[in-house]
């Protein structure tokens, strides 16, 4: 039967093709990796730049509520427009892409966002810094370079309390010095985790035609043995 041989025929050329296809994609992949990886390593090196600053920023933070508790403890400061001081944060976004293993169909899915530390730097999409964006670490007391709560072994008058109020004036200037220098960090490293991106996205591409194409030739091979059976 004429129809069957051409038939059969396209089918095998299918085959051949989708073969090509994989061989293409299979040799392309290692280079791309090897360009993710060198890519990695400047991504490491920028957010190495960005981790110190967020730590003492919450160190200092962490300052500011002992001498809130200390001040508190004394009589200095009221609950009275009291507010939660929550810590800044550095989150490292990640999607399924960046998985080197990844073959799903949602590449862009899977979105979480670690916090900044030791232990993964450089990775992910998309770095974002949030001033006082993070957890709750304690309470900061309203006006405290006033005396609330005269008494003995307490503050007498508002002048035993303007050396807690200043020395926290002096650590928020500490961070805010800190914080202007994220801004331009967070830049950077954006810029290279962008262009890893668009190499994580060609290889995610290539790993994702290899899957279908394998699926297209066990499914070629099912269609002739149908048609040489029938």
């Amino acid at each position: 039967m004429p129809e069957y041989k051409n038939l059969f025929n396209i089918l095998t050329g299918a085959q051949s093709a989708a073969d090509t296809a994989i061989g293409i994609a299979s040799e392309t992949i290692p280079e791309t990796q090897t360009e993710i990886d060198l890519m990695t390593e400047y991504c490491v090196n920028a957010d190495k730049k960005i981790l110190p600053i967020i730590t003492e920023i919450k160190n200092l933070q962490n300052q500011i509520i002992v001498l809130s508790n200390q001040a508190f403890a004394v009589g200095c400061g009221t609950t009275t427009d009291a507010t939660t001081l929550n810590e800044d944060v550095v989150l490292n976004y990640k999607q399924n892409l960046n998985d080197k293993n990844y073959t799903g169909t949602d590449p862009f899915g899977g979105q979480s966002g670690p916090e900044i530390s030791s232990s993964n730097i450089g990775i992910g999409t998309l770095t974002v810094y949030s001033a006082n964006g993070g957890s709750g670490i304690g309470t900061l007391y309203a006006d405290i370079g006033s005396c609330y709560s005269p008494g003995i072994g307490s503050c007498l008058v508002d002048s035993d309390c303007t050396g807690y109020a200043t020395s926290i004036a002096n650590l928020n200037n500490q961070i805010t010095t800190l914080r202007n220098q994220l801004p331009s960090l967070i830049s950077d490293t954006n810029a290279l985790k962008e262009e890893r991106k668009q190499l994580e996205i060609q290889r995610y591409g290539d790993l994702f035609i290899i899957g279908q194409l394998g699926e297209r030739k066990t499914n070629i091979d099912t269609a002739k043995t149908t048609i040489q059976d029938s």
